[in-house]
């Protein structure tokens, strides 16, 4: 959470400035790499902790990967908000919100209960269920990553004089 805070305006000016589709695809495939490097660091540390022999400093690779993964989650994440009301007609901005929020919570609910049941069915065939954790990740990524390359619009940018209107409109409404 630290580095996506972190990373929060910089996502969000890299947004405005290159676009926020391209920001959020920028982001994603940030984690694919750094998932894969994480699987790739993650075969040396299982080992050297299955035989107690793991300290501090063998984790500072992975937690400077896993750091700049959330930075790149910080870029596809923020950036979806504002593609959703881009891609919204005027009139249902609220409708298109309440669905996002709507995926997003259910993408909530059901990944832990999707990946619960991964980890009881390879705790069942003797497999080290934590195994599966970062592979799953991987591809969820992969899949977002496909769905977001399907989308061709989202980086509508308003006139100088609409954003002066909604920025007085709003001022009234304090």
């Amino acid at each position: 959470p630290v580095c996506v805070i972190l990373s929060a305006y910089a996502a969000g000016s890299s947004g405005e400035r290159n676009g926020r589709l391209r920001s959020m695809k920028v982001g994603l495939q940030t984690m694919i790499i750094c998932v894969i490097i994480v699987i790739i660091l993650l075969i040396p540390l299982g080992i050297k902790a299955r035989e107690s022999q793991i300290q501090i400093i063998d984790l500072i690779p992975l937690i400077i990967v896993l750091s700049i993964a959330g930075i790149g989650y910080g870029y596809a994440n923020i950036n979806a908000l504002p593609v959703v009301w881009q891609l919204a007609p005027e009139d249902r901005i609220g409708i298109y919100t309440g669905i996002y929020y709507m995926f997003t919570a259910g993408a909530a609910i059901v990944n832990p209960i999707l990946m619960s049941s991964i980890y009881s069915l390879l705790r069942l065939l003797g497999i080290d269920q934590w195994i599966s954790l970062f592979p799953y990740m991987l591809f969820m990524i992969i899949v977002s990553r496909l769905v977001l390359g399907k989308a061709k619009r989202g980086d509508a940018e308003l006139p100088k004089e609409k954003i002066e209107e909604l920025k007085t409109r709003f001022e009234q409404d304090d």
